[in-house]
């Protein structure tokens, strides 16, 4: 899947014109037949709503620091099986906003 998805990225680049990808003739051999796991860092930076029990806030602000964001996995409290993509992208779109509202004032 890996290599089928670059060279699909690499003829739709060619496509539209954007650019082209060299794809090695080894590629393939750099994948293994079966990938298992994700290997996510969730719940290394866990969100809570204390120091004592986490690493940021409800915002993505790490405790303590005044500048200091991180929007990932990472502040995930539990993880499960499924990929964290579109929770990982809700929580940066709440992080955004809440930058922006920050911003504006």
């Amino acid at each position: 899947m890996i290599v089928r998805a670059y060279r699909l990225l690499g003829s739709e680049l060619a496509r539209l014109r954007l650019g082209f990808m060299r794809i090695e003739k080894n590629f393939e051999a750099l994948f293994p037949n079966e990938v298992w796991g994700g290997c996510h860092h969730m719940g290394t930076t866990r969100m809570s709503s204390s120091a004592a029990t986490g690493v940021v806030d409800r915002n993505c602000r790490v405790h303590g620091m005044e500048n200091l964001f991180i929007a990932g996995s990472s502040v995930f409290s539990t993880s499960g099986a499924a990929n964290p993509t579109l929770t990982i992208v809700a929580l940066s779109i709440r992080l955004a906003a809440h930058l922006s509202s920050k911003l504006s004032n």
